[in-house]
């Protein structure tokens, strides 16, 4: 079984914050390669957010993620390969 890295659960989660046209929901494909495997992770997801006003500046934070369907496909040289993505620890790299 591969292991995912911390490292790969930050990429994905900054591609899907980069990626989002509608600050609630995402519904796409982003992909991390880690110089041996690709990981391709599928998801539909509804995103929490709440506002903070932080030393007079206004902004709102991700405050949870929770998965309507996802899947994360990972792939080596010798073809896919089963993973142990976890979505909690994923979700880890969404709070702000």
């Amino acid at each position: 079984m591969y292991a995912i890295s911390r490292e790969t659960y930050a990429d994905l989660a900054r591609q899907i914050c980069e990626g989002l046209s509608n600050p609630y929901y995402f519904n796409g494909e982003v992909s991390s390669d880690d110089g041996v495997a690709e990981h391709r992770l599928l998801a539909t997801l509804i995103i929490y957010r709440r506002q903070v006003e932080p030393l007079g500046q206004e902004f709102d934070t991700i405050t949870d993620i929770i998965p309507v369907w996802w899947e994360c496909h990972t792939i080596t040289d010798g073809g896919e390969v089963e993973n142990d993505f976890d979505f909690r620890l994923f979700k880890n790299h969404f709070k702000g």
